[in-house]
Formats: C-alpha cells, structure tokens, sequence
C-alpha cells in the first residue's frame, strides 16, 4: 500500500556550527477530492542557534515529499517509481553566487519509509540574528527529467525572505535507483510545492515544516524541456552543453550545469544584469576603510590601488608612495593668457608679465609701461619707448655713454676722447649740448631693437620701416586693414580675410542643403518644419589673423555659446570635427559653453589652418569653421 509516513536521522554543520544526531519524523495525508498530498514533517534535537537558519532548508527533506506526493494520472512518486530504495544528492546555491555542500540521504527501505545516512549541509546563510530567514512562503514547482536508466536530474527555484528583503535559492537533485525499476511514464514529471509553512520551537528544539504536494504529467509535453536534448536513441534526455560546440555565451568563463549554465568572472569583476557580461567592481565605492588614512583608493580594471592622497597642485609620484608638483606652465595646465608668463608655485602657479610690461587684470594682456613718461627722467636728452622698454637717443655729433642714458660728444678727426670730460648731459626743450660737427653723422640704427622691423639711417636721424601690408604708428607698426581700405571684392561663396600684412580670398560654401545668409561666412540649413534635426541649423565661418612665435600651450581665442536672445548657452558642449593631428591649433573646454582655442605648439611658421568646431546644446547645433592666419612676422 502506499506509505503513510517515514523517519530518519540527520547530523550536519551549518556556517561552521555542528549540530548532532537530528530526529526526522513525517507523516502524510492523502486528499483525495484535492489530488494533493499534506505532508507534515519534524526534525528534533535542532539546537536553537541552528534551527532559524534551517527553515529555510526546505530542501532537508525534498526526499520525503517526493516519495510521498500525491500521484495523479500516469505520474509516478519515488516510492512508487523505485519502490522506496534510491540515491539522492541535492546542491543548493543561493541568490549571492554561494553554494551549500551536497546533502545525501538514502533510503534503503519500502515501507514505511526511512531514511538515514550523514547529510552534510553547509549553506553559509549569514542574516542577522533578529532577523533569520523565513521558509518559502511562495508555491514552487520541480521538474523530474529522465536523463538515463534508473537516473534523474530535478531542479528548482524557491523563493524566501531575510528580513525584509526578497531571496531566492536554486536546487537540483540528482537521483539514482535501480535501472530495472524502468523509467517514469514520461520523460518529464511535474511536483508541485504548495501551502508552505515552517516553524521552528527553540524550547522543544524542533523545526516544523508542512506543505501540499501533487505530481503529474503534462500531457501536452513532448520531448525534453529547455537546456536538454534527446539523445541519439531518443529514449532519455541529455544536459545541452551550451558552453562547448559554438560561441560562448558568456564575455568570460561559461560553466555548463545539467539543464543548464552560468557565467562566472574572474576576480575583481561581477555579473552584470544579464548575469552573462562582466562588469568591474568599484571596491572603491563598497568600502571607505580600504585604504589608510591619508590615502584614496583609485578603482582599476578587476582591483584598486590606495595612492596618497595628494591635494591641488599635485600628483602621485613614479614611485607611487610620495606626491610631487605638477608644473602648470610646462604642461599647459595654467590659465595665463596672451602675453602673460606663467611661473610655477609649490602647489599652484602665478602670472606675471615681463619687465617692461604691466599686468591689468586676469585674462588679460600686459600693457606695455611707457618708461618715458615716468619720474625720475629715464633719459638725459630724449628717450624713445619700446614694447617693454625703451631707448635713450642722443642729439646729433652726440653718443650715448655706457650708461645707456647720458651722451657724450664725438671727439674730431678721428681723435680719441676722454669721456669724462667730454660728458655733455642736455635736457630737452632747450638743449645745452654744442652744435653737431660737420660729417659726423650719428648711425643710430646700429642700436639694437631700435625698431621693430628695419632702421633706415638718415642725417642727423633715422627712420623705422614696416614690410608690405604694414604702417608705422606713434605706439609702433600696425598691419593694414586691405578688405576694409582697399575695397576687396571676392568672388561668389567668397570672404575677403584680412590677414596680418596682406589679405586673403577664402571660399566660404555652403552645403547643398543649406543657402547662404545675408553676411559673408553665413550658411543657413533649408527646412520646413522640424529645424531641431537633421544635423546643424547654420554653418558660419570666422577668421583669426596671428603672429608668427605665438609659444605652445597659449590661449589665442575664447569661443563662447550664446542663444538668439544674447543670453550665454550653458547646455551647450563644444568640440572639434576631424581634428587634425597636425595641426598646431586644438580646442580645450573651459566650462559649459565655453571653450579656448590654444597653441599645441609654438608657431615657427606662417600659413592658413582650419579648425571646425560644433557647437551642440540639446535642440540645436551650429558649426563653426575658424580660419587661422599666422603671419610671416613677429607682430
């Protein structure tokens, strides 16, 4: 007749606590207007520091509820389909990635049933002792596979609670009977797990579980379930090596299992969502104590590494255990601008101007300081001021002394002359000096850095001179505007660029798809309706004239966004279309919106370069195409 209940014993270690000789006792009830099986079971001699934990365990005593389910159709339970004598050695792993050791119960009688051996149950559950896990309250379902003779492979998902928070464990099950028994009825046999409930009495040491089972065959199932196949006779079911035989499922290490297969990650990794990619773990962001105080933890590819901590203005060292400077005006890191020197500071770094020169404000260029106008006199007859200096000029038949302020007369005949009596100091209006001497002209040009081009000596004086597409002003050369002055007309799709020195017609397209503005150098995008896509709404161009020595890492101009209204454009990111690796010109984000165009080189050589930035806010985008010039000249 069909069992009415069954007994054992169980010793196991749970997260490295034994506990000894465990009473298991099960009684089970037959509903038959339901078609389930209630099965009723207690295990005794649990000690209490043990017991929470093992409700969760279900799997203890999936033996019993499959002997002893409830049959329905053809569907055959494990006492019916191997008379009560079979092998079955369970693996569970939790929804951490961590696995218990196989529990192994035998049954070696048929009625009643029994069971005994030495299971050994080693899960590692760590929840917190106010708050142990629960049993599965949720209905589960396994799935009993014929995989050979007298073998079967059973797998399940169950469900729990720690605390608060939803877990889950995976079982599988492989059983061994005796092959002569015959198979199951089908290939695939279906239990189902219901009304679960557990109860553990720390007083009676007993833990208590109770469940409905029924069993079954679907009657619509043909052939094996997903991760099976038949094999070459088609009497069994065999595991699908989905890790061998083709691409690898996984972006590292597949591991095959029956009916199925995991990915696993090499250290310092963790599956991703689709628990299929490996993704780096920041162990950076999971613990603060990984490093010691005065260092930060720096996240690498599958590790970290604790640095110390160095603060602004510094950096780690080769060495890796000590922080050194960071040179802002070597490297370009510094925001010193046109003229501007850059010196590096413990930490930081300053800008100051060169002598001669006067700062007014950051950002700015330094003014040149008009020596000539300060007190005390920087000369004794009349002084000539330079870009960052000056020189002192002497009346004619005069020379300047050693000094470089006070002049001296020229002695005659080619006779020698005494400085020291020879000084004549004259302060103008009203010089004081005598008359020059016939031919003896002064060259002044032989002063070096008199002019800034060329010096044309004359009688008595000297004149400065600029090259083609310059003029001399007061304050020194300037370079002609020819577009403006001259009129220059450029042809069709054509901008007149008004170079330092000369000027340039330059061909200013517009795409097929887009006309062309009002202004030169002005492109707009044709559209009907929608003008926020389709690629940028205008195309303008703009010109930049340079001189020649501009030094590497040099700012030379500041793009800023702005929308229709004339408010600045913070949303908006810049960028270089094609950036060419050799060009000396490249573009540096400021802050959102704004952007600097900066010298990767220093200029040695004149020509015409050509950046294109875009300009991208999130419902509009323009592109700029800046036309730099550097001139032949200094200046």
């Amino acid at each position: 007749g069909e069992p009415q209940g069954s007994w054992g014993s169980m010793i196991g270690v749970i997260n490295g606590r034994k506990f000894g000789v465990a009473r298991l006792n099960t009684s089970v009830m037959q509903e038959v207007r339901s078609g389930v099986s209630s099965i009723r079971s207690s295990i005794h001699h649990v000690p209490a520091n043990v017991g929470p934990l093992m409700r969760v365990l279900l799997v203890t005593i999936a033996p019993i509820y499959w002997a002893l389910a409830r049959e329905s159709g053809e569907a055959l339970n494990g006492h019916s389909l191997t008379g009560g004598r079979f092998r079955q050695e369970s693996h569970v792993e939790f929804a951490t990635g961590k696995q218990g050791l196989p529990l192994t119960p035998s049954v070696p009688k048929a009625h009643p049933v029994s069971f005994h051996g030495s299971p050994r149950l080693l899960p590692r559950l760590t929840p917190s002792p106010s708050k142990p896990p629960q049993a599965p309250e949720q209905d589960f379902e396994e799935r009993y596979v014929q995989t050979g003779p007298g073998q079967l492979f059973v797998d399940s998902t169950q469900h729990f609670f720690q605390g608060s928070l939803p877990s889950f464990l995976r079982c599988n099950h492989s059983i061994q009977y005796n092959a002569a028994r015959g198979p199951q009825p089908q290939l695939v046999q279906h239990l189902r797990a219901s009304a679960i409930s557990s109860a553990f009495d720390p007083q009676a040491e007993a833990l208590r579980f109770q469940l409905t089972t029924a069993l079954q065959a679907e009657e619509n199932e043909v052939g094996c379930p997903e991760g099976f196949e038949l094999d070459s006779q088609g009497a069994f079911c065999v595991d699908r090596d989905e890790c061998s035989g083709g691409p690898s499922p996984c972006s590292h290490t597949c591991l095959n299992a029956p009916g199925r297969f995991s990915c696993a990650c090499p250290a310092g990794f963790a599956l991703a969502w689709d628990d299929r990619n490996c993704r780096d773990v920041d162990e950076c962001a999971g613990d603060a104590r990984l490093c010691r105080e005065g260092q930060r933890c720096v996240n690498l590819l599958g590790s970290y590494r604790c640095l110390p901590d160095c603060g602004p203005g510094f950096r780690v060292a080769a060495d890796g255990a000590s922080c050194e400077d960071v040179d802002e005006c070597l490297e370009g890191l510094d925001d010193c601008h046109y003229n501007q020197l850059c010196e590096n500071t413990p930490g930081g770094h300053r800008c100051s101007c060169s002598r001669g020169y006067r700062m007014q404000g950051p950002s700015l260029p330094c003014l040149d300081v008009n020596e000539c106008l300060q007190l005390p006199k920087a000369c004794a007859y009349q002084c000539h001021n330079l870009q960052g200096s000056y020189r002192c000029l002497c009346p004619p038949g005069q020379t300047l002394l050693r000094d470089g302020k006070a002049c001296t007369s020229l002695e005659r005949n080619g006779q020698s002359r005494t400085e020291s009596a020879q000084v004549c100091i004259s302060l103008p209006p009203s010089p004081t000096c005598p008359a020059p001497m016939p031919g003896s002209d002064l060259d002044e040009c032989r002063v070096r850095n008199l002019c800034q081009h060329a010096c044309r000596n004359t009688e008595g004086s000297y004149q400065c001179l600029c090259p083609a597409g310059y003029r001399l002003l007061p304050s020194g050369k300037n370079y002609i505007n020819e577009c403006e002055e001259e009129d220059i007309e450029c042809g069709p799709g054509q901008m007149c660029f008004n170079t330092r020195g000369s000027y340039q017609c330059v061909d200013t397209p517009c795409p097929a798809t887009y006309r062309q503005g009002p202004s030169p150098g002005t492109c707009f995008r044709r559209c009907s309706q929608d003008c926020d896509t389709g690629g940028p709404s205008t195309l303008q161009y703009r010109l930049l004239p340079l001189p020649l020595g501009v030094r590497a890492h040099h700012d030379v101009a500041r793009l800023a966004a702005f929308s229709e209204s004339g408010v600045p454009a913070n949303r908006t990111e810049l960028s270089v279309l094609e950036p060419d690796p050799r060009s000396p010109f490249a573009l540096r984000p400021l802050r959102a919106g704004l952007g600097a165009v900066y010298t990767r080189r220093a200029l040695t050589r004149s020509g015409l370069y050509r950046l294109t930035v875009r300009a991208a806010a999130p419902r509009h985008q323009s592109v700029f195409v800046l036309l730099i010039a550097v001139s032949p000249y200094p200046y």
